[in-house]
């Protein structure tokens, strides 16, 4: 409370020496510095009031550096990048060696998305001498930005190494180890975030997620009613609770908290595509399909959607419809293996053979490893009657299938027919498809 006042004793004060000489560009520059300084970066009205206070600083001082640095700090701090980057330029024209420009431009750049160039400017920084944990905090961000994580993280354990207590660093160090599989690692880091700020939701958030990822979904229904006790409509919390509660087998539960989910964000397409598969769950066929294509208007861009739509169409008989969708899904991610597989099925089920096995052979070259492709390929040839192709793929498909594979036992007693096939010459047709 004692500070507030002194702050706002000072900039009286600095107020009061605007007014006792318009003219003087510095008076203008420690007023606008100070209001910058007490809006902590998000009081609008202040940094406003900072950045009036900065142009008339460089309208009587068109070269006034400090000035223009203010500028492009405030204006980065206000969302509007673009200026920032001209202030900013403008300073480097004046002073190339400047370097709080060349890291405020850098911060500008990362807010426009321009990750290259902002690692350019923060490498600059640290050739003229500045080196601290900000310098390497920012080119964490902007590899963050890039999905570069093992560098993200060296860069982010960097600048904890100089500033330990910059929770903002470690949340998005502990984003970036979770981003490169290290799950048990991001954990510990989102938890010590939490140790500090035990209400920061987005923590929480990604905490409850590696549950809900790691299997633990009765530790992730709690985690993701800790979010929605600090932010009561986290939509994102919302629906991770319902996932929770479905895979926990509670989809009576998960839909009604998915159904809150379309209620408070009725354009959340993940809501809606959320509703649809719990609604596969229990077998109501018609109203996934209601949701599905609500999701789809919401937001016909995600591939998952289009691929879980096209699922429960071949599952309602629409072989043609879920073919669509597959290829739409496809459209979307080209390196969608799931899709390809799919999509062959669902062309096997039109008795379109060649395009299937083609879509199959695809889903092959993307993932060799998965078993699922090589099963189908081996239904499709076994229909074909073609029994070396046929037991080329289901010997593929045993090599890479578990145990515990409900269909692993008859495919070995099939593959023992085919193989008596080619010792005896019989016929051998059948369809596992």
């Amino acid at each position: 409370m004692i500070m507030i006042k002194e702050q706002d004793t000072i900039l009286a004060r600095l107020m009061e020496a605007v007014r006792a000489s318009p003219g003087n560009p510095e008076a203008h520059y420690t007023l606008g510095y100070a209001l910058l300084q007490k809006s902590a970066g998000r009081d609008t009205q202040l940094l406003y009031s900072a950045i009036l206070e900065g142009r008339e600083a460089v309208r009587l001082k068109p070269d006034y550096v400090a000035a223009l640095v203010l500028l492009g700090e405030a204006y980065a701090r206000m969302g509007q990048y673009d200026e920032a980057v001209q202030c900013l330029k403008s300073a480097l024209a004046y002073d190339p060696n400047r370097t709080e420009a060349h890291f405020e431009l850098g911060r500008a750049y990362l807010g426009l998305g321009l990750d290259d160039e902002a690692i350019k400017k923060f490498r600059e920084c640290v050739l003229l001498g500045m080196n601290g944990s900000a310098i390497s905090a920012g080119i964490g961000k902007a590899y963050f930005h890039k999905q570069m994580y093992p560098e993200a993280i060296a860069e982010l354990k960097r600048a904890l190494g100089i500033n330990p207590a910059d929770q903002e660093v470690r949340l998005l160090l502990a984003m970036s180890l979770r981003k490169s599989g290290a799950a048990d690692e991001a954990l510990a880091e989102f938890r010590k975030v939490l140790e500090k700020a035990p209400g920061n939701a987005e923590a929480l958030l990604h905490v409850a997620d590696v549950l809900l990822c790691k299997g633990k979904y009765e530790e992730a229904i709690v985690g993701f009613s800790d979010v929605l006790g600090v932010e009561p409509t986290n939509v994102e919390a919302i629906n991770g609770l319902g996932t929770a509660l479905q895979l926990n087998g509670m989809v009576d539960e998960a839909l009604r908290e998915f159904r809150r989910a379309v209620d408070v964000c009725p354009g959340d397409y993940r809501g809606h595509a959320n509703l649809a598969n719990a609604y596969v769950d229990k077998g109501m066929y018609e109203r996934a399909v209601q949701e599905f294509r609500q999701a789809l208007a919401c937001h016909a861009g995600d591939p998952a959607v289009h691929n879980d739509f096209g699922i429960l169409l071949l599952l309602t008989g629409d072989a043609y419809g879920a073919s669509l969708e597959f290829r739409e899904a496809i459209r979307l991610d080209v390196g969608n293996c799931l899709a390809y597989i799919n999509l062959g099925v669902a062309l096997s089920h039109m008795e379109r053979d060649a395009e299937a096995k083609a879509a199959l052979d695809v889903a092959v070259r993307l993932n060799p490893g998965l078993p699922e492709a090589y099963y189908y390929l081996g239904c499709i040839a076994d229909r074909r009657a073609e029994p070396e192709a046929a037991a080329d793929a289901y010997e593929k498909f045993l090599k890479r299938t578990g145990g515990g594979d409900r269909r692993a036992r008859a495919i070995r007693s099939r593959l023992a027919e085919l193989r008596n096939v080619k010792q005896n010459g019989k016929s051998g047709i059948r369809n596992l498809a």
